[in-house]
C-alpha cells in the first residue's frame, strides 16, 4: 500500500511539473503588440444570412494601384478549434474583399475527388507577377487527404478591376504544384516569392530548401538547401515573402505546440533573407504571441496565424492573421519597426 501511494504522489508530481512547464512557456512568451505601436483591425466578417455556419480566417492581403485587397479563406471548420469535424464534412471557398468591401467568391470546381476529404481550397496566399493575380493554396482534397500546393491563376483586367459588380471571378487557370519530397510529411505553408519576375518558394525553412516551379507544368525544382545552426528545425511557414527598401526580404513563420490535452499552441517569428540566389536567412526574431490571447491557460488552444504580410508607399507594414480558426485580423505596423526585432 506504501509503495502505491508513493507511485501516486510521483505521478501527481510529474503531471504537476509538466503543467508547469508548458503554462511558464505560455506566459513567458512577450506579446507583439505590447513592445511595438501598431493599429488593429478586425476584418470582415460575413453577413450570417449569407454565410450561415461558416467564417473567414487566414487572410492574405495585396495592394493594386495602391489599394487593399483581402483573400480570405471560407470554411465550416470548428470554431473555436478543439472540435474536431469529420474531414469529409469540411466545405471551403475563398473570397476576396475589394477595397469598396464588396465581397466576390472566387468560382472554381469543387467537386470532391476523394469522397473522404475536405473540399478545396485552403489558406490562401495572394502574389502579384507579370500583371496576374496568383492565389498559391492548398488542396486538402488527395489521395489519403495529403495537401497537395496549387496555383490558380487570376487576370488582372477590367473583369477584374470591375469585378465588385459581379458575383464571382474564375480563375484563368489551375496548377497544381509537384515536388517529389523525400521528407517524412508533405509540406503545405509554402513561402511564395518575387526575385526578377520569378516566382520563387521556400519549401522549408530549417534546413531552407528553395525551390522553383515551372508556371506552366506546375513541376517543381529544388535549387537550394541550406542548414542554419541557430535556427528551430520546426518552422512552418506562414505568410508570403516582401522585398524591403530594395534590400531583403521579410516574412513570417511559426512553430507549433501543443498543450497536454493536445491543444494547438502557436508561436510567430519573424525571419529575414537575401534579396540575391540562394536567399539565404539572415536573421530571426524572438517568439511572440501576436496579440493576448483571449485566454492564456492551459488547456485552451493559443492559435493566432499569420498569413498575409504587405507594405504600402507610405511606410506601413501590413499583417494578417487569423485567430483560432475563427476570424481574421490585421496589424499596421511602421516600417521602423521591423529592424527592432532582430
Amino acid at each position: 500500500m506504501f509503495i502505491l501511494l508513493i507511485f501516486i504522489f510521483l505521478i501527481i508530481i510529474i503531471a504537476i511539473v509538466i503543467i508547469f512547464i508548458h503554462q511558464k512557456k505560455y506566459l513567458t512568451t512577450e506579446i507583439f503588440t505590447d513592445h511595438f505601436p501598431y493599429e488593429s483591425f478586425v476584418l470582415t466578417n460575413f453577413p450570417k444570412e449569407e454565410f450561415d455556419n461558416l467564417h473567414n480566417f487566414n487572410p492574405s492581403i495585396f495592394f493594386y494601384n495602391d489599394q487593399l485587397y483581402k483573400v480570405y479563406r471560407v470554411s465550416n471548420t470548428s470554431c473555436p478549434h478543439p472540435k474536431k469535424k469529420k474531414l469529409s464534412s469540411i466545405q471551403n471557398k475563398i473570397y476576396i474583399e475589394f477595397p469598396n468591401k464588396n465581397i466576390i467568391q472566387i468560382d472554381y470546381p469543387r467537386e470532391k475527388r476523394f469522397k473522404n476529404c475536405a473540399e478545396p481550397f485552403e489558406d490562401p496566399r495572394a502574389i502579384i507577377l507579370n500583371q496576374r493575380l496568383l492565389l498559391i493554396c492548398n488542396n486538402p482534397n488527395e489521395k489519403n487527404c495529403k495537401n497537395k500546393m496549387h496555383i490558380l491563376f487570376m487576370n488582372i483586367d477590367n473583369d477584374f478591376i470591375y469585378a465588385p459588380h459581379k458575383s464571382s471571378l474564375k480563375p484563368i487557370k489551375i496548377l497544381p504544384l509537384h515536388y517529389p519530397s523525400t521528407l517524412h510529411k508533405i509540406q503545405k505553408n509554402w513561402t511564395p516569392f518575387v526575385s526578377d519576375e520569378k516566382l520563387y518558394f521556400i519549401y522549408k525553412i530549417n534546413p531552407q530548401i528553395i525551390l522553383e516551379c515551372d508556371l506552366m507544368t506546375g513541376y517543381c525544382t529544388k535549387i537550394s538547401e541550406i542548414f542554419h545552426k541557430n535556427i528551430p528545425k520546426n518552422l512552418r511557414g506562414g505568410t508570403s515573402a516582401i522585398l524591403i527598401d530594395n534590400q531583403y526580404y521579410i516574412s513570417m513563420a511559426h512553430t507549433k505546440s501543443f498543450d497536454i490535452q493536445h491543444n494547438f499552441v502557436y508561436f510567430t517569428y519573424f525571419y529575414k533573407f537575401n534579396k540575391h540566389f540562394p536567399f539565404s536567412i539572415t536573421n530571426i526574431s524572438k517568439p511572440y504571441f501576436i496579440e493576448h490571447p483571449q485566454d492564456i491557460k492551459i488547456f485552451h488552444p493559443i492559435i493566432q496565424f499569420a498569413s498575409g504580410i504587405e507594405q504600402d508607399h507610405h511606410d506601413n507594414i501590413y499583417i494578417a492573421y487569423g485567430v483560432n480558426d475563427c476570424y481574421s485580423k490585421m496589424l499596421v505596423i511602421h516600417k521602423h519597426v521591423l529592424s527592432l526585432l532582430f
